[in-house]
């Protein structure tokens, strides 16, 4: 248990909710806690359900004049609970949940289409992600497929598009974009002139 020199200055928070605020986080992603208290050297102490949060890897605990912060890094499902912050005249609570893991694909009812293009043409197949900049990978037919002349991959903050290009009845097949462990697969049919792009579940 730590133990706390308080000034003799009382120290309360200020804009104190009446009621636990709830926090909501996303897996992965940074959740932040924070309170003011009325006195600069007032010393405050975090805890989760009872038990002090100490600084840690994914943990950081940090104060700034009257700003006290308990910062969560790459949260998972153990981050929820009750967490509170006190001085030794008041104490304020937070109720923190995180999500189930998160859509990587929002918008993949709107990714479905059809493309048609001439034979030798290039092929774009496309997606957009929750997260900035995401790890992504591509595989063909389950094998996972390297950057090439044949097979480019442009993207941007949280959109891309893998670019097949001068197609060839060899390029027809299944495609799946995988973000983290989540896919959206697509079908790709080569015939004669045209090629045609559906999106599969």
């Amino acid at each position: 248990m730590s133990c706390f020199l308080f000034p003799d200055e009382a120290v309360n928070f200020l804009t104190k909710p009446k009621t636990p605020p709830e926090v909501s986080g996303t897996p992965s992603h940074s959740l932040d806690l924070g309170r003011e208290v009325s006195a600069a050297n007032g010393a405050v102490l975090w805890q989760k359900d009872h038990r002090e949060v100490k600084q840690a890897q994914r943990t950081a605990v940090s104060s700034q004049g009257t700003q006290h912060k308990l910062r969560g890094k790459q949260v998972t499902q153990a981050a929820q609970g009750s967490y509170s912050c006190d001085t030794k005249d008041d104490s304020t609570t937070f109720q923190v949940k995180v999500r189930e893991t998160e859509e990587m694909f929002p918008k993949k009812e709107k990714v479905q289409k059809e493309v048609k293009a001439a034979l030798t043409q290039n092929a774009s197949l496309g997606w957009e992600v929750a997260q900035e900049k995401p790890e992504v990978k591509w595989s063909k037919e389950g094998k996972l497929m390297t950057a090439s002349k044949k097979f480019k991959v442009e993207s941007e903050s949280k959109s891309g598009r893998l670019v097949v290009s001068q197609l060839e009845k060899k390029a027809a097949g299944e495609y799946s974009c995988e973000a983290a462990g989540q896919k959206l697969t697509f079908k790709v049919a080569v015939t004669g002139g045209r090629y045609i792009l559906v999106l599969m579940t």
